[in-house]
């Protein structure tokens, strides 16, 4: 796969330039030849040469950069999402470089509390395209790096010197973005990283749900003890795919505690299970009316009761008027 690039990065491409700048780029961009959604990296420097001559932009990498999620960046999303720090993910993501492009290669040397990489790119890769790809591989590290860490860097944390071999326009806006000193380089493109970023601990929903799970649930216990017997009742009562067959016996043991119990709390409160039933099964009843399903057997059926007839008779009980008389004012 000797020059090749996914082909999923290339459309990712197109989509975010033309997200950004709506502008669509002539022909569309075809990928041909691919190969099990490869396909040649001349495409993908094709691709860039087009958005540079139609974007005079020198921000665009930077802003591409943005727009791009962990799930576009495939092999190297997929390793860096599952490591442990940024350190071990790219550790491991050098073994995939070949699947992802060989117009750059990366060496690596440490060099006290900081990493030297000097990026060297193919013959093939224009002269005047290496420092937009050069801008573009650092916000993409920049970006991914923000995304895998749930955005907890440290103050201290940060690029500490990047060196272009060409000048591209004007360098504020990648001194504003990088936030390091940028120096121009004849034929040189390198930065220093230093060994507390690439330490950043990798965010794990997995391990930080038990921890944050559990105020929650406590809060959530809380408001459950804190409520009255009765709503807690009702609570079983909306909850229910059936309410008028639910049984008292059922809602006690539901609430912990036995029906003597439960009948003994609601009289404290004012009120009894059957007045919470039936005002329950009241307000259900008028809720349903004001769909366009209004007759008695389609609300027999949503509350469960057997028969409309059987439905008829508790809303009178409830009411002291038929169904179609109550509602026919």
């Amino acid at each position: 796969m000797k020059n090749y690039i996914r082909e999923q990065k290339i459309k990712t491409l197109v989509e975010n330039y033309y997200k950004l700048t709506g502008i669509r780029l002539p022909d569309g961009l075809e990928a041909e030849n691919c190969v099990d959604g490869y396909c040649p990296l001349v495409s993908y420097l094709s691709c860039w040469q087009q958005m540079v001559m139609l974007t005079p932009n020198i921000e665009l990498p930077l802003k591409l950069a943005e727009l791009s999620h962990i799930s576009d960046y495939g092999v190297i999303g997929q390793v860096l999402q599952n490591s442990r720090s940024i350190g071990s993910g790219l550790n491991t993501v050098l073994q995939f470089t070949s699947l992802i492009t060989d117009a750059v290669n990366l060496r690596v040397q440490p060099k006290g509390r900081h990493f030297y990489v000097n990026f060297m790119f193919s013959d093939f890769v224009p002269v005047e395209l290496r420092p937009i790809l050069f801008f573009k591989i650092l916000a993409d590290f920049l970006v991914i790096s923000a995304q895998v860490t749930n955005h907890r860097f440290p103050e201290k944390v940060a690029l500490t010197t990047i060196e272009i071999g060409d000048h591209v326009g004007q360098l504020e806006p990648f001194l504003n973005y990088f936030k390091c000193p940028i120096a121009v380089v004849s034929g040189h493109y390198s930065v220093v990283v230093p060994s507390d970023f690439l330490a950043l601990k990798v965010y794990q929903p997995s391990e930080a749900i038990v921890p944050n799970i559990l105020p929650l649930l406590e809060c959530q216990q809380q408001k459950v003890h804190s409520c009255t017997v009765a709503s807690r009742v009702e609570l079983i009562f909306q909850e229910a795919h059936y309410p008028v067959k639910v049984r008292i016996d059922a809602v006690a043991e539901q609430l912990g505690m036995s029906v003597a119990s439960l009948k003994r709390k609601l009289a404290l409160e004012g009120t009894c299970y059957s007045e919470l039933k039936s005002n329950f099964l009241l307000k259900r009843t008028i809720f349903l009316t004001k769909t366009k399903k209004r007759s008695a057997q389609y609300i027999s059926r949503s509350l469960g009761y057997n028969d409309a007839s059987a439905f008829s008779r508790a809303f009178r009980s409830w009411t002291c008027r038929g169904y179609e008389d109550y509602f026919s004012d």
